[in-house]
């Protein structure tokens, strides 16, 4: 029997399976648990009760731990009949909800992969390949549901050696993010009408400060066309290293046992633009989102957008999307430090946790705005502010309008083609597994 299957995105999704998963019981891999230090969970959430409605921060729902675990003195190897191997390191902390970890080297050579997954194999994240490859970079990852997290790296004959993993911190989830939590004052999350536009395709989870905490950022076109992933955020929601940024997209209920998805992220960002006077800062995301998961770049709008009903998409408590309408049209202002569109309340959902960097979108769905700030709650309307994309557009323009049009406005789109233009050939570095083969072939384009 041969299977075919030729990946040639950037972009980490579930696709395949560990090797080992497919090894016959007698060649298992008997892998020791590192153990991770027990949450203390009364102690957090006694500190979020002081920030939690605080949309200046983001939503945050793990501890990270620093660690040093690498493929050199930690894990377990086994080297497989036909040269090649795989390293698998397991981590317990017994009372987390999930696990996610960065890595300081994430050295994977062609023909290579790195998958995560939990005990039970019913969550993972993978394959991260030579396309991933990080040097000198940090790289983050999605949570794995579960309080025992896997790492298994597979390492091809022809690369023995040239391969590096250093964890160097784990975050230990102690909020579930598979549901929106019931608090004081969010009773009015509304999830209706996202699927209604295309705006929603465009927005963003990105996961902060080692992981533990989430913002809500945009996929932005600029007048290239050409699917340069950029994204526009709030700056408070930029913590750490911009490389270890994890952007997840297209976070939605309905996988197995009633859970979040959290299957299709990009890991890395650098910063183009941080512009202070609307708190907003620009993003280029290190790779591109997949050709298949109808990703949307957003239009923007630099002018006053007019009458009509605005729209604020997020990721609140970092979970699923939920919108927030008004009919009346926000007023031009000043917030903190900030040059903002003034929300005072909403007709229809509100802001929450985690909502900060969420778009503000006018009536023909521009972006005009991004949160920043503000305390609106479902029962009290006392303001939300969003900072202004055209004060932010002297810093922006020179990404946003690469070919000098000067127009103060732009449409969103869908590409018709995988958002990176300098993808590779999905042709190229072609591995085999396992090799030599017997019954079953197995080709893999990594």
């Amino acid at each position: 029997m041969v299977c075919v299957a030729l990946l040639s995105a950037a972009q980490v999704s579930k696709e395949g399976a560990p090797v080992t998963w497919n090894l016959p019981p007698q060649q298992g891999i008997p892998v020791f648990k590192e153990p991770l230090t027990e949450l203390d969970i009364p102690a957090l959430m006694q500190e979020d009760n002081q920030t939690i409605g605080l949309k200046t921060q983001p939503y945050r729902f793990a501890s990270a731990q620093a660690v040093e675990f690498s493929t050199a003195h930690n894990g377990h190897w086994r080297n497989l009949a036909n040269g090649d191997r795989v390293w698998v390191l397991g981590m317990q902390c017994s009372n987390a909800l999930a696990l996610s970890v960065e890595f300081s080297h994430f050295n994977i050579p062609p023909g290579a992969t790195v998958y995560l997954y939990n005990e039970d194999r019913t969550d993972f994240a993978g394959p991260f390949t030579n396309r991933q490859s990080r040097i000198g970079a940090t790289t983050g990852t999605v949570p794995i549901k579960g309080n025992v997290l896997f790492i298994e790296y597979f390492e091809p004959f022809s690369q023995r050696g040239k391969g590096e993993l250093v964890v160097s911190s784990v975050s230990r989830s102690y909020r579930s993010v598979s549901i929106i939590p019931v608090l004081p004052g969010n009773d009015c999350v509304n999830t209706a009408g996202l699927t209604q536009n295309e705006w929603s395709d465009a927005v963003m989870m990105i996961l902060t400060d080692n992981g533990q905490r989430a913002v809500t950022g945009t996929l932005v076109n600029n007048t290239k066309y050409d699917g340069t992933p950029l994204v526009i955020s709030a700056l408070q929601g930029v913590i750490g290293d911009p490389s270890a940024l994890v952007f997840v997209h297209g976070v939605r209920g309905g996988c197995p046992g009633n859970q979040i998805c959290w299957d299709r992220f990009v890991s890395g960002a650098e910063v183009l633009h941080e512009h202070g006077n609307s708190g907003l800062v620009l993003l280029r995301m290190k790779d591109s989102p997949g050709a298949y998961w109808n990703t949307y770049v957003a239009g923007w709008n630099v002018n006053d957008p007019g009458l009509g009903w605005y729209t604020s998409i997020q990721h609140a408590y970092a979970s699923q999307q939920t919108v927030a309408r008004s009919f009346i049209e926000p007023a031009k202002g000043e917030w903190s430090v900030f040059r903002t569109w003034e929300r005072d309340q909403w007709n229809i959902g509100n802001t929450f946790s985690g909502s900060l960097g969420s778009p503000l979108f006018s009536a023909s769905g521009e972006m005009i705005g991004a949160l920043v700030g503000g305390l609106n709650t479902c029962t009290q309307s006392t303001g939300d502010h969003f900072g202004s994309f055209a004060s932010a557009w002297s810093g922006f323009k020179r990404f946003l309008d690469p070919v000098s049009t000067n127009d103060p406005m732009l449409a969103g789109v869908y590409p018709a083609f995988n958002l990176n233009p300098e993808a590779a050939s999905p042709y190229e570095d072609l591995s085999v597994f396992p090799n030599p083969a017997t019954n079953e072939l197995r080709i893999q384009n990594v």
